[in-house]
């Protein structure tokens, strides 16, 4: 009776480690066939991350109607300050574009709002310069033709050096 037990036993045993093995073989084979049929995985993670690391780029809508309000007020006050009317009008055409863009709702990148800060320090640099070199603040004294003495109003080459 004991030995009966035992090959009763042994039997279960033998029939649990085939059971295990076909288990581990069916395994296998659903995640060759998963592998086969979703192709590379390690492509489609990367695919993914890429994917969210563009979506990261872009600023929410609220975000960017905040960023480009923000511009716009800082263009708006700099056209106040400016008595220059060529400045005013150029000034004034960066809002124009501004305007555009919040209100067609445009989706806007990181690089674009820093695109188009980039473009306004630009300006006002433009401008700087431009007053700096218009500006007749310096008085020269020289001699004319006739050899007569004049006085010349010039600009501030510091200044104009500054601005440049």
């Amino acid at each position: 009776m004991e030995e009966a037990h035992i090959a009763m036993l042994e039997s279960f045993n033998d029939a649990l480690e085939a059971a295990g093995d076909l288990f581990d073989t069916k395994v296998e084979n659903m995640i060759t066939k998963l592998k086969k049929d979703l192709g590379d995985l390690d492509a489609m993670v990367e695919l993914y991350d890429r994917a969210v690391e563009l979506e990261n780029l872009y600023l929410s809508s609220n975000q960017s109607i905040y960023e480009l309000s923000k511009l716009t007020r800082e263009v708006g006050k700099s056209i106040e300050d400016t008595s220059n009317l060529i400045a005013k009008n150029k000034l004034n055409d960066l809002m124009k574009e501004l305007n555009k863009l919040r209100a067609e709702g445009v989706q806007l990148s990181k690089y674009d709002l820093e695109y188009l800060q980039a473009k306004y320090e630009l300006e006002l640099a433009e401008i700087a310069l431009q007053e700096a070199q218009e500006a007749k603040s310096q008085v020269k004294l020289t001699r004319n033709n006739e050899g007569g003495w004049g006085y010349v109003y010039t600009a501030d080459s510091d200044k104009v050096a500054e601005a440049e």
